[in-house]
């Protein structure tokens, strides 16, 4: 945006075809006003191009007083006047150079289009005051609000002039430019006609600067080896030959990162004997036992919102419901079966306890992860737990002074910033209460199918006394060469054996000399119904802990003393820690410990003696949503009660 200090420069009586008297107009002033969108695109070092289009509004005066002599030889003054209205679409392409941060200086070409050009003119006697002219008046030649003549559609200018970026905001993409600029004027304004348009222009730019993206390299350096085997009879042992190397270089490149890959790629040949391998043969049996029991399920609620980057609303995957279904919702939470779909219909859970304890205030702190979509998304934070009090307010009609919101930058308890994982977890909405009827924990049912199962198998035939290597397996279960070729099966072997009929029975013979004897048979699965029982199994999530702790806090301290106390003398009790397998694997398996140990020790201290066990999970194999990487982060305790 400009003001535009007019300079014209001229030479010329009158315009085609209109009347004046005027010796020579040569000079005079206006003002006027630019603006416009201007962008500006990085070359090389301190150079950038700009460019800019816009509006330009321009008023220009042309005077020239005339002495001459009139009636009764006395001296007089006449005044030309022309008060000429440019209206232009502007174009500009310009040259910046920064000579000291944040100094530059500019050039260029000023490119106009006329939109319109018009212009009032008149001639008037100045002195004497008696005296007309011929017409009886004291002007003459008088245009009002015309169209100028021959006026080009089309003009060129020279642009210098220098400015200064001022950053707006610490982090510098807000900038405000004031500027000052010099318009020389190249083409006349009309056909026939010096006329040239100069100017001094003053204004500011307010831009913005988007931080560029950090390029990241990567290298990475494989080798791959193949191995061609041949059989000859005139070795009596393995001989490998190497191959020639070949080295090829691969560079990919995908947003910041740039991956060079380096393979190094070689075929050997490994010569061994011609012979004939001994013959081999095995036989198996697999047999289940199968079981229903029910299950009881204590979580923790699990209450937190997590949104998607830049985004601020309820992501579809969480139970929405209607005002008028929320009177039906207490029978949909008997229906739940795990701790997500509970986590799901967390907001319904909270305004279902809400309606029931009338006098409980919640407190909802919204937070954003600080990287993407988010940090370019200002009060996003504050935003989400609108959004989260309105649903509570409009469906479940909590009054909103019972609703107390708060906003954050990052979360108090944040994940790691910068990582996918981690800004996941930071874009979220917490719920918190004083009030234990609020935030309790929730109890689940389901029904189980139990199952136990054993796999064996034997192996015969003349490999059985040659030296060499046996690999057994059965379906997708591998013996490997342990003997005896027997194994207890998971639970998840047994449901996925459950579902079939037979299986399929691999014997592998290696000799010395990597000759390989195969060998397959279908042995049938022996499937046994037990009685069902009910032997009042019951689980206790008993602790959520924050990403890469193993702390209890004292509420979680009272919940499981409080489990101690429900144990029975012949139950069996079992804690499992769990952690996720993201990062250093021997830290997370100590982190996986030291959560079970938390809340063994609490156990052990009120006479409780479990089983201990913590355990890394695939995380490769939970859904990619939050919500299930932070319900992973747990202390369990399994009862199972003997019955009599």
């Amino acid at each position: 945006m400009n003001a535009a200090f007019l300079l014209p420069n001229a030479d010329f009586r009158a315009f085609p075809g209109v009347p004046s008297c005027c010796p020579a107009y040569v000079d005079g002033s206006g003002n006027g006003f630019l603006a416009g969108v201007s962008m500006d695109v990085p070359i090389v070092s301190n150079f950038r191009l700009t460019l800019r289009a816009g509006f330009s509004i321009a008023n220009q005066i042309l005077s020239r007083d005339e002495e001459t002599v009139v009636s009764g030889n006395r001296p007089g003054v006449f005044r030309h006047s022309v008060d000429a209205s440019l209206n232009d679409v502007v174009f500009e392409p310009l040259l910046k150079y920064s000579i000291a941060s944040p100094v530059w200086i500019l050039g260029g070409l000023q490119a106009t289009f006329a939109v319109r050009r018009s212009f009032s003119q008149s001639e008037q006697i100045i002195q004497p005051l008696d005296e007309v002219f011929p017409n009886g008046s004291s002007t003459q030649n008088e245009v009002s609000n015309a169209d100028i003549p021959n006026a080009r559609a089309f003009g060129l200018s020279l642009l210098i002039g220098a400015g200064i970026d001022l950053p707006l905001n610490t982090s510098a993409t807000v900038v405000l430019s004031p500027e000052i600029l010099y318009s020389y004027g190249l083409t006349n304004l009309v056909d026939e006609v010096s006329w040239k348009n100069n100017a001094v222009r003053i204004g500011a730019t307010l831009a913005w600067m988007p931080i560029p993206p950090v390029m990241m390299y990567e290298r990475q350096d494989r080798d791959v080896i193949d191995t061609v085997i041949r059989r000859s009879r005139r070795i009596v042992e393995s001989v490998l030959v190497q191959g020639t190397e070949s080295i090829r270089e691969e560079i990919l490149t995908k947003d910041t990162l740039t991956i060079t890959i380096h393979t190094n790629t070689r075929t050997d040949t490994l010569f061994i004997p011609d012979g004939y391998p001994a013959d081999i043969a095995g036989d198996g049996e697999v047999s289940i036992s199968t079981s229903t029991t029910i299950v009881q399920h204590y979580t923790p609620l699990l209450n937190t919102i997590y949104f998607d980057d830049g985004q601020e609303v309820i992501p579809d995957r969480y139970v929405r419901l209607g005002r008028e279904t929320t009177a039906a919702f207490a029978d949909s939470i008997r229906l739940m079966r795990t701790p997500i779909q509970a986590h799901r219909s967390m907001l319904n859970i909270i305004g279902y306890r809400l309606q029931q304890d009338s006098r409980a205030v919640v407190t909802i702190a919204g937070a954003t992860s600080m990287e993407g979509a988010d940090l370019v998304s200002p009060q996003i934070a504050l935003r989400r737990a609108q959004v989260v009090r309105d649903y509570l307010v409009t469906v479940w009609k909590i009054e909103r002074d019972r609703i107390r919101v708060t906003a954050e930058d990052l979360p108090l308890k944040a994940a790691r910033r910068g990582t996918a994982a981690g800004d996941a977890e930071n874009r979220r909405v917490t719920i918190t209460s004083t009030d234990y009827s609020i935030v309790r924990p929730i109890s689940l049912l389901d029904t189980v199918l139990l199952s136990t199962g054993i796999a064996k198998a034997s192996v015969y035939g003349e490999a059985v006394r040659q030296p060499g290597t046996i690999s057994v397996k059965i379906g997708d279960l591998d013996f490997g060469p342990d003997q005896p070729y027997e194994k207890s099966l998971t639970s998840e072997q047994c449901r996925i054996l459950r579902e079939q009929e037979a299986v399929v029975l691999s014997v592998n013979y290696t000799d010395e000399f990597a000759r390989v004897t195969k060998a397959q048979r279908t042995i049938p699965i022996e499937q046994t119904r037990m009685k069902d029982s009910v032997p009042a199994v019951r689980r206790h999530t008993l602790a959520i802990f924050p990403i890469g702790t193993t702390n209890l806090d004292s509420r979680q301290n009272e919940s499981i003393g409080q489990f101690a106390r429900t144990v029975g003398s012949e139950d069996v009790v079992e804690v499992f820690g769990y952690a996720d397998n993201v990062g250093d694997a021997r830290r997370n398996q100590q982190i996986a410990n030291e959560r079970a140990e938390a809340v063994a020790q609490v156990l052990k201290s009120a006479g409780v003696y479990p089983i201990i066990k913590g355990i890394v999970v695939d995380a490769s194999s939970i859904d990619g949503q939050p919500e299930y990487r932070v319900l992973q982060r747990s202390g369990e305790v399994v009862l199972r009660r003997n019955s009599r």
